[in-house]
């Protein structure tokens, strides 16, 4: 979407982006959450995904805690299965992101 966005602007029109990284689709969270009745503070809020441009930008955007889900999106660009902390922070700095955890993978456990 962004992309396509970012095209249409070039051609000369304008366009309106609500998702990642933009504020409104995390306002929009925000409402869910209180009409759900949560209304959590700020820092009890935690950020998970893949994506640099979107996921990390967007929490560090709106002051959010980030975890970087490593083996997703950026997996082919960082070395080995597993990658290190010294390849994730060269990642997020390439990026201009930052994130205050990662993993290579995010496990669902029913348990």
């Amino acid at each position: 979407a962004g992309a396509i966005a970012r095209h249409y602007e070039a051609m000369g029109g304008k366009s309106v982006v609500a998702g990642k990284p933009h504020r409104p689709i995390y306002d929009l969270a925000r409402v869910a959450l209180e009409h759900a009745g949560h209304v959590p503070e700020t820092k009890r809020i935690l950020a998970i995904g893949d994506g640099p441009e979107t996921d990390l930008a967007g929490a560090n955007r709106i002051g959010v805690d980030a975890f970087f889900v490593a083996g997703g999106i950026l997996f082919g660009h960082m070395e080995g299965d597993s990658p290190d902390s010294e390849a994730v922070a060269r990642a997020l700095v390439q990026y201009g992101v930052s994130a205050r955890w990662y993993a290579a993978k995010l496990v669902w456990s029913d348990r």
